[in-house]
């Protein structure tokens, strides 16, 4: 004769367990879900795709003109000199030269360590139209995303963006 035990076998207790973690972790996550707004799209999403297409249009500036531009770090100094090409003035600038109304930045990235990006105002030399020049402290040697930027009054006209080494 078969004894009959009374309650629920050990291993539906573990089942059911199992089963209820599972059903309160996915509550949780549906809590956490409804709770935290995160926009999918920008609330100003004309104005953002603008902003990228400035950026975009400088950069093909840059090789439509056919400016070789370059950068030299060293000796306490930044330059960033225009090459070869045709000049941007050429496409009906009102004014060249030093006192233009032209404004210069070069971003510095270090990809491994935020701490270490900088930016740096550049100023037109001088003596030589094409040639930007700033002081700059000495690079931690490695790689570096560099941007250069040219403003003509306050929209973004030329970039260009270089991977340098240290």
């Amino acid at each position: 004769m078969e004894i009959e035990r009374e309650g629920i076998p050990p291993f539906i207790w573990a089942l059911s367990l199992a089963a209820g973690l599972v059903v309160a972790f996915n509550l949780f996550l549906v809590w956490k879900a409804s709770h935290v707004h995160e926009d999918m799209v920008l609330r100003d999403y004309y104005r953002a795709g603008l902003g990228y297409d400035s950026v975009v249009t400088a950069q093909r500036r840059v090789d439509s003109l056919g400016l070789d531009i370059g950068l030299i770090i060293g000796n306490g100094m930044a330059e960033v000199f225009w090459g070869k090409g045709k000049l941007p003035w050429h496409e009906g600038m009102p004014t060249v030269g030093v006192g233009a109304p032209w404004r210069c930045e070069a971003h510095f990235y270090r990809p491994d360590s935020e701490k270490l990006d900088f930016s740096l105002a550049l100023t037109e030399d001088s003596l030589k139209t094409g040639l930007w020049k700033a002081h700059a402290p000495p690079l931690k040697s490695g790689f570096w995303k560099v941007t250069v930027q040219w403003y003509l009054g306050k929209g973004l006209w030329l970039e260009k963006r270089f991977l340098y080494q240290a």
